[in-house]
């Protein structure tokens, strides 16, 4: 009764009173009445005296008063189980209803970070591999004579300052080139 007790500090306060008033019933008046019963019956020879008998059955018998006190604090406590259990259940759903939404938020919450990864990771590398790939077909151009008229984007970032080295070399390559054509044309004036 006492670990009871302590559950029901957490009950409302209706449910408290009724807990409370069907425990005093039990214990003031139910148990005083078994107490009574007991008392009168301490022996075998007490069974068999007739008003003691007189006075005991008329309290247990089917619509007794013991029989119906007990019916009494039985239905009352069947009544607050029926209701914690009700609460219970109404708390229990809640629960699972939150988890279900954490669940679900956890599970939506991934899918956009995912989401935004892989577009986070398609704009890097687009950023990254396009400018140098840029690069590398320029310098492999470079490397077997011909030089490209179309010049890199410069940005300002580390790849755009690759860019402008780039940039520049491709034009002093097409100035010694030009320089060399004109000198092979015989135009021995041409500036350097």
């Amino acid at each position: 009764m006492k670990s009871l007790s302590i559950l029901s500090d957490n009950w409302d306060e209706q449910d408290q009173i009724k807990y409370r008033q069907t425990c005093q019933f039990i214990t003031d008046t139910l148990f005083a009445l078994h107490h009574n019963i007991i008392d009168n019956l301490v022996s075998i020879d007490k069974y068999n005296d007739p008003n003691v008998m007189f006075e005991i059955i008329p309290l247990v018998s089917d619509n007794g008063t013991i029989i119906t006190m007990t019916g009494k604090a039985l239905s009352d406590l069947n009544t607050l189980i029926f209701t914690q259990k009700s609460k219970a259940d109404l708390s229990r759903a809640e629960m699972e209803d939150l988890l279900t939404r954490l669940k679900n938020f956890i599970l939506y919450t991934s899918i956009f970070l995912v989401f935004v990864s892989l577009i986070l990771a398609f704009l890097t590398v687009r950023s990254l591999v396009v400018p140098i790939n840029m690069m590398k077909s320029t310098l492999l151009m470079m490397s077997k004579g011909i030089l490209p008229n179309k010049q890199m984007e410069e940005r300002r970032d580390e790849l755009g300052e690759m860019s402008v080295a780039l940039n520049s070399l491709v034009t002093g390559q097409k100035k010694i080139s030009d320089f060399a054509l004109e000198i092979g044309r015989g135009n021995y004036n041409t500036p350097f």
